[in-house]
């Protein structure tokens, strides 16, 4: 079942100025000692995104200029690839939300090392809510990875 729900004037602002020369893209990089266990990880990033409505959502065009956010299961595009970590940044394409949801992962492991880039277009996310995604990230991996400890558990939705 999906759910819609109008933007706000700041998301369609958003929208409407993303273009392929001027995306509105956020770029985060995180670099792990070791391989991301494949199969946990994109049951977490299911898992996460459940919390996180607009970055599962996809814009839908009513008529010529009438922007709504449909949300649906999230079903993210995660790459994974074998090459060099630590280098310059992956190249990325362009988000275009009327076919896809706002976020992209792309995992990147050498056999020894892993490069998770993350890429979020702006109008599904703030700078706060991409760290508070992240944040809820990696508690939801460590747990799934068996980790125990005071404090780790997610927090409560806000």
């Amino acid at each position: 079942m999906s759910v819609s729900f109008p933007f706000t004037t700041l998301e369609e602002f958003l929208f409407w100025e993303d273009r392929p020369a001027y995306p509105w893209s956020c770029f985060n990089r995180l670099f792990f000692r070791g391989q991301l266990d494949r199969a946990k990880f994109e049951d977490v990033v299911r898992a996460v995104l459940q919390r996180h409505p607009l970055l599962r959502a996809k814009a839908r065009l009513r008529g010529r200029t009438h922007l709504e956010w449909v949300v649906e299961d999230p079903r993210p595009v995660i790459v994974w690839e074998t090459g060099p970590v630590g280098g310059p940044f992956p190249p990325a394409t362009h988000l275009d939300l009327l076919g896809e949801t706002g976020i992209r992962f792309r995992v990147v492991s050498d056999g020894r090392d892993s490069d998770l880039v993350i890429q979020f277009h702006h109008a599904c996310s703030d700078g706060i809510g991409m760290f508070r995604f992240i944040h809820e990230l990696l508690i939801a991996y460590a747990i799934a990875c068996g980790q125990t400890g005071e404090g780790l558990r997610l927090p409560p939705p806000d």
